[in-house]
């Protein structure tokens, strides 16, 4: 794991970038490398999500009210990504949890598969599933990344909003 101490939210912050369309957000993306950052156009909605994104990251917010735009994502992924969205704040679940919510008990593989895939970063909270043994399994900006917005939960997650 790299040094946490490089891992900030202000560094996060910079790294995003947020697509919408008409329905939502269609995605929220760290972008490791800035040249490679494509311009935001200025939306309402992407606006008010990395406005949502700030909030969070200063412990001022708890649920994204940005919703995803799941146009073209697959039905398993969709079903995947809105369990994941209902994990609360602060605490985490299993991708066997998931897996079972779905209704395929035995396919904790796939969930990590299309967790792995997910494109819209924080507002479905993929960083709160981990694996049955309480390790924290992947993550696909990295898992310092991933103990950074888990400790910053566990933070605030008893503070009021």
């Amino acid at each position: 794991m790299k040094n946490l101490r490089n891992v900030n939210s202000e560094l996060f912050l910079k790294n995003i970038s947020i697509k919408s369309s008409e329905k939502g957000i269609k995605s929220i993306t760290f972008v490791r490398n800035n040249d490679e950052k494509i311009p935001d156009v200025e939306s309402s909605e992407i606006k008010k999500a990395y406005r949502e994104i700030e909030e969070y990251l200063k412990g001022k917010r708890k649920k994204f009210t940005v919703e995803p735009d799941f146009t073209g994502i697959p039905e398993f992924y969709r079903k995947v990504y809105k369990i994941a969205m209902e994990i609360p704040y602060g605490e985490t679940r299993t991708y066997g949890w998931i897996a079972k919510k779905t209704g395929k008990e035995k396919a904790s593989r796939a969930v990590g598969n299309a967790l792995a895939k997910n494109p819209y970063l924080l507002v479905v909270p993929c960083h709160r599933i981990i694996k049955s043994d309480g390790s924290p399994g992947g993550f696909g900006i990295g898992i310092d990344w991933k103990m950074f917005l888990l400790n910053l939960e566990k933070k605030f997650k008893n503070k009021s909003e």
